[in-house]
């Protein structure tokens, strides 16, 4: 089954806003994804929430950082729920998870075995 790659955990709050933002447009009007709308709306809230914490944050004052990034983590959490519901829907189309806006696990596994190698010698 392919896995679809979040990377959401090491994007700066700016960072998750376009990325979800991306996301948004890409799921908004997609028929394959009518079910996820209620998920979508919440993404969309939880975004603007923590635009205007970001913004309000811009001083740097303790209250507005530690508001920022709990709308920070709480956008995180509706992410993965719809990345969720995205890999349930999508399955193992790789290219209904690039539609979706999100990226499908690289697979490194070849279908052969290493070499063997030429001369091997085992010392007791």
């Amino acid at each position: 089954m392919t896995k679809l790659v979040k990377k959401f955990s090491r994007l700066s709050a700016r960072d998750l806003v376009l990325r979800a933002l991306f996301i948004e447009g890409r799921l908004q009007g997609n028929a394959a994804f009518a079910t996820l709308s209620a998920l979508l709306l919440e993404v969309a809230e939880k975004r603007q929430a923590l635009e205007e914490a970001i913004t309000a944050a811009a001083d740097g004052g303790r209250t507005a950082v530690a508001l920022r990034e709990k709308r920070k983590r709480e956008l995180k959490e509706v992410l993965d729920r719809l990345a969720a519901g995205v890999a349930s829907i999508a399955g193992d189309d790789e290219e209904l998870i690039r539609k979706a806006g999100f990226f499908p696990r690289r697979s490194v596994r070849t279908s052969e075995g290493l070499p063997t190698p030429l001369k091997l010698r085992a010392r007791i």
